[in-house]
């Protein structure tokens, strides 16, 4: 089955236009439309490849981006790996070690029913997080080891990046979309090193320790951020769910406002826009993000994470701007037609005059493995999409 029922319209050729317009804050023909994460959607796509889903949102009368690749990424060749299990209640314990120049770093996880990992601790995982009875780095002797874990990208993996995005910007071009480039996760990245609470509390208790584990990740990600970058991507995207909702605006500008604010120079040297992704408790947070020169941000929420969206259009007017509106699991994948209706109109209505919003779902588009009528929710999906679509349209 399609992306919903697709209907043949002629490509926009002033799409990239439109888009960067939005972003720059300035009055478009219309609101765009443009999803940012929407892994249903890119599965039920096909192929795996990013293409189908983008040929479909172009068939629809959206504003598509083309997303390039990521630069791969894997621990230092000298960096080997154990992993056992162990009896214990109420669950069994899985401990990995990663054996390192620099010493060993252990994490040890609940290996719990809904366990999805089977026998393995991934280094990026939130399924950790909760589970973790032990995470790697809880000392300052664990930062340098860090730095085999996320080894500089090497010169095949760069090669195989421009290969990839090679065909990838040729089709933006030839249907004049905007690209994106970008996911790396610093917040996030020491979230999963370190656990949530102690990211939160070692911003008070042991800064050193919190800005060594920041500085060994920022220099990983700063490499790949600098080849992504050469591939000439319309917009950087800078994911951190995990900043906001555990630091304060004071300790954020401290501890991520240095990699935000050169990530932004970065972005903006190489003629990109940086679009900061963030969707929980955003609000005190949006004039810190401006100062620090982020041009669009998303995330905006009309359910969850505290969003006024009055407000922060008042805050961000002509400024910076803001990305969603819409729910994405309240409203497209569990809501009524009648409510995403509802949801398009107040968007549109407090969000769109003056310019700087783009519409989208909030943050994904996606189905839990655990949905017990998978194919009954993609069905409903469809239906809110469609209203979505036709709502969206008729305010145009």
């Amino acid at each position: 089955m399609s992306f919903c029922r697709a209907r043949r319209l002629s490509v926009q050729p002033s799409s990239r236009e439109r888009i960067l317009a939005a972003i720059a804050c300035q009055q478009t023909d219309y609101t765009p439309l443009c999803f940012l994460l929407a892994s249903e959607l890119t599965r039920r796509a096909g192929s795996g490849a990013v293409l189908p889903f983008v040929r479909q949102q172009i068939e629809r009368g959206i504003d598509a981006l083309v997303p390039l690749p990521s630069v791969p990424s894997a621990p230092h060749p000298d960096v080997t790996t154990e992993v056992w299990s162990e009896p214990a209640e109420p669950y069994p314990l899985l401990h990995k070690v990663y054996h390192t120049p620099a010493g060993d770093l252990e994490c040890i996880v609940e290996k719990a029913w809904d366990w999805p990992h089977g026998d393995d601790i991934p280094l990026m995982s939130d399924f950790v997080i909760p589970r973790a009875r032990k995470f790697l780095v809880e000392e300052e002797q664990h930062v340098a080891a860090i730095e085999y874990l996320l080894p500089e990208p090497t010169a095949e993996q760069i090669e195989a990046c421009r290969r990839q995005a090679k065909q990838l910007k040729e089709f933006a071009r030839e249907n004049g979309l905007a690209t994106r480039a970008g996911f790396d996760r610093l917040a996030d990245m020491a979230c999963w090193l370190c656990g949530q609470v102690e990211f939160a509390t070692m911003s008070l208790t042991a800064p050193d320790l919190l800005e060594g584990v920041l500085d060994a990740i920022w220099r990983h990600q700063r490499r790949r951020t600098e080849v992504l970058l050469e591939l000439e991507p319309d917009i950087l995207v800078k994911p951190e769910w995990y900043g906001t909702p555990f630091l304060s605006p004071a300790l954020f500008r401290r501890f991520l406002g240095p990699a935000l604010d050169e990530s932004a120079s970065m972005a903006h040297d190489a003629g990109a826009k940086l679009c900061y992704l963030t969707t929980s408790n955003v609000m005190p947070f949006l004039e810190t993000l401006m100062d620090l020169g982020v041009d669009a941000v998303f995330g905006v929420d009309p359910v969850q994470g505290r969003w006024d969206l009055a407000e922060a259009k008042r805050i961000c007017a002509g400024r910076m701007c803001l990305w969603g509106g819409i729910n994405g699991y309240m409203h497209i994948v569990s809501g009524t037609e009648a409510d995403v209706e509802a949801a398009v109109r107040n968007a549109m209505e407090v969000l769109a005059p003056g310019g700087g919003y783009i519409m989208a779902p909030v943050d994904d588009v996606r189905i839990e493995p655990s949905d017990p009528d998978r194919e009954g929710t993609w069905a409903r999906i469809c239906r809110n999409i469609d209203r979505m679509i036709a709502t969206w349209r008729s305010l145009q």
